[in-house]
């Protein structure tokens, strides 16, 4: 970018099947390939795999900083789209809330703060809906719904992710954050999961 010369730095790796079925809510893609994992090493591997990216700085002197770092994992990004039934599916199959994960730059996200940024964006869609609804001047494009059915939907999805938030922080209670659960991306570091649920 801009003259900088960044052709050392390594390309990002792709996102794993998993996340992908994760990120989109797909509970039988995602189930399907768990359960293919039969030996518990190779089902810990794939359930807590975050991809490997780098993020990078461009300096005034002219020179770049680089930072490398492990994506969001699978439980996590359920957890950030609200898909409830992958969530508990992963967290059942004992996916480690504990793992943290850079999405974009200067963002961090466990399970549990990825629940929480899904749950404020509820809150604010549910405090947008009010606002528009009780202003005679603003209004809301209904997409061939009624209002009464949108209103529905929304706050549908604010209890889902009430739900989501109550079912990871249950969950941890279950758990000792893990000593390879930092998002700064290591050589040999998440090569093995030993962090279990007590």
């Amino acid at each position: 970018g801009f003259g900088y010369d960044t052709s050392h730095v390594a390309a990002p790796q792709g996102h794993s099947q998993l996340y992908k079925l994760a990120e989109k809510g797909d509970l039988k893609g995602v189930s399907g390939l768990v359960e293919n994992a039969k030996d518990p090493d190779e089902r810990a591997k794939l359930i807590n795999h975050a991809r490997r990216w780098t993020e990078v700085d461009y300096r005034a002197s002219g020179f770049t900083k680089e930072y490398e770092w492990f994506d969001l994992t699978s439980v996590s990004v359920a957890a950030r789209h609200g898909h409830t039934g992958v969530l508990k599916y992963l967290l059942e199959k004992h996916a480690d809330p504990t793992l943290d994960g850079c999405y974009t730059d200067d963002a961090y996200a466990t399970t549990e703060k990825a629940a929480k940024l899904y749950l404020e964006q509820q809150t604010r869609q549910v405090m947008t809906y009010r606002t528009q609804t009780t202003s005679p001047r603003l209004s809301i494009p209904l997409k061939g719904q009624t209002a009464e059915e949108q209103a529905g939907d929304i706050y549908l999805s604010l209890k889902r992710a009430q739900y989501n938030m109550a079912l990871v922080e249950k969950a941890l209670k279950f758990w000792e954050r893990a000593a390879y659960a930092h998002a700064r991306y290591t050589d040999g570091v998440r090569n093995t999961f030993t962090n279990r649920p007590k």
